[in-house]
């Protein structure tokens, strides 16, 4: 989240480019077989991010993660989860179903997420062997790669040809 900054990205900017990134993961069928691990660093959510993310927007993500969006949701590790995202949370929770808050784990060390995760898919910085790992690049990358095919899915009215 520390990378978020809400004076530059409002929150409606922020959850286009998730779901670009969450669409192109679909796109491979090895997640359409296997679902997803999400892994968040939530380390530097401040006052700002809790003012975007209002109840009745969490209620919309909730329902678009439970109802709409076509994927398996293996897990949701949330790593370094500040005060400010406990207050996220609290609210959070009570739009998600009870197996969708079995997935969610919170870590607050690296020793917590290595029980969960393998090494070697982990990056370096969260105690992986994945040294190439580069959130910031493999993002713009598949950004670039699906934004075309995204493109034509927001002309269709989010139907697949």
């Amino acid at each position: 989240m520390s990378n978020w900054d809400v004076n530059k990205y409002d929150i409606i900017s922020v959850i286009n480019y998730l779901t670009l990134l969450m669409l192109s993961a679909l796109d491979e069928p090895i997640t359409q077989v296997s679902g997803l691990h999400v892994f968040l660093d939530l380390s530097g959510t401040t006052l700002q991010h809790v003012r975007c993310l209002t109840p009745r927007f969490l209620y919309l993500v909730a329902k678009g993660c439970r109802d709409t969006f076509p994927v398996r949701y293996k897990a949701f590790h949330l790593f370094n989860a500040s005060p400010a995202f406990h207050y996220i949370w609290a609210v959070l929770k009570f739009f998600l179903t009870a197996k969708f808050k079995k997935r969610v784990h919170f870590h607050d060390d690296l020793e917590s997420v290595g029980k969960f995760l393998p090494k070697e898919i982990l990056p370096t910085e969260y105690g992986g062997e994945n040294d190439d790992f580069d959130p910031a690049k493999l993002g713009e990358t598949e950004a670039e790669k699906f934004l075309p095919k995204y493109v034509e899915i927001i002309h269709n009215n989010y139907r697949i040809n």
